[in-house]
């Protein structure tokens, strides 16, 4: 149910929707060749009392500057303010690691975000 509350912020962010030219948020893997944010989610660990998965988010735009801004909005939708939890089920989203690639057959910029997000088992 975590994936699709995250998911849902993005794919309903009238910001995000502008920025991409539509609602364009898809799981991997994804055939769609316009700008778009491509997801992965995965478990990290579980110990019966909380549990704590990995979010892949993948923005492609035409421009840095483009993936950047929308960078910045998920940030601002995703990231959680120290003990302030996003939602009673998730307490915790902290982005740790990414990167950036260059697509030459697509011509598209690549920006990868691995947000961690800990909640309530």
């Amino acid at each position: 149910m975590t994936l699709v509350k995250l998911i849902q912020l993005l794919k309903n962010d009238e910001q995000i929707v502008a920025l991409l030219g539509g609602s364009h948020v898809y799981a991997t893997p994804c055939t769609y060749r316009g700008n778009c944010i491509v997801y992965n989610w995965m478990p990290v660990t579980s110990d019966s009392v909380k549990t704590t998965d990995r979010l892949e988010l993948n923005i492609i735009t035409d421009t840095i500057l483009d993936s950047a801004a929308i960078e910045d909005r998920v940030k601002e939708l995703l990231l959680t303010l120290g003990d302030e939890p996003l939602d009673s089920e998730i307490r915790n989203v902290y982005l740790n690691g990414g990167g950036n690639l260059f697509d030459e057959e697509r011509q598209k910029n690549h920006r990868i975000l691995y947000f961690y997000i800990l909640k309530k088992e």
